[in-house]
């Protein structure tokens, strides 16, 4: 079998020297297109977006509602960003972000009372605690949930390199193409535009 090279990744660099043989068969692939621009491409592109905006919900929710508690942040946060969210587990959100408004509303109501008793005080000063904790807690989601969303991103573009790569060797390998540039720029005059082929294989079309 005839050797080929094939494109490692979304560097738009040549992979191969300006000269070719006769015999060569060469090809070219526009692997940025294919990664970014196709129906799986599009696919990520709309779960990342709905991953930014589940945990900008999350910030938004705590700090409009700063008495949250520990341990319902904590919930809030596991189902707000959680992928596949049961029935029950919806129903137990709506729960946990009811009572965070209901503490919000007393809070209020506490911080206007004219007269408040010692019992009034002592709540007071754990929804002050609570508000302070939230401000803590805000500021280490927002890094932690960047961090989480890059990472979903890089791992995202680096599985659909890696299968549109893989259908690019099969297809070299099948056709018989021994040069494979990463760009259409770098492409030699004649070559053979794989983008669309790989793109389709790479949607499960044909």
């Amino acid at each position: 079998m005839a050797g080929w090279i094939v494109a490692a990744g979304l560097a738009g660099t040549m992979l191969a020297g300006g000269f070719k043989s006769p015999q060569d068969k060469v090809g070219v692939v526009d692997m940025e297109k294919v990664v970014f621009e196709s129906d799986l491409g599009k696919k990520n592109a709309d779960s990342l977006d709905e991953a930014v905006k589940a945990r900008q919900g999350v910030l938004d929710f705590v700090r409009t509602h700063r008495v949250v508690t520990a341990e319902q942040a904590q919930r809030l946060r596991q189902l707000s960003v959680k992928a596949d969210v049961t029935a029950a587990e919806k129903q137990e959100l709506e729960k946990v972000k009811s009572d965070v408004v209901a503490a919000a509303r007393d809070f209020d109501a506490l911080n206007q009372k004219p007269s408040p008793t010692e019992a009034d005080r002592a709540k007071l000063t754990d929804y002050n605690t609570r508000a302070q904790n939230a401000q803590v807690l805000l500021e280490d989601w927002s890094q932690q949930f960047q961090q989480e969303l890059q990472a979903l991103k890089d791992q995202m573009i680096a599985d659909s390199a890696k299968r549109a790569n893989d259908l690019l060797k099969d297809i070299a390998a099948k056709e018989g193409y021994t040069v494979i540039f990463a760009a259409p720029r770098t492409a030699l005059y004649g070559t053979n535009d794989l983008t669309d082929r790989v793109a389709k294989a790479l949607d499960g079309k044909r």
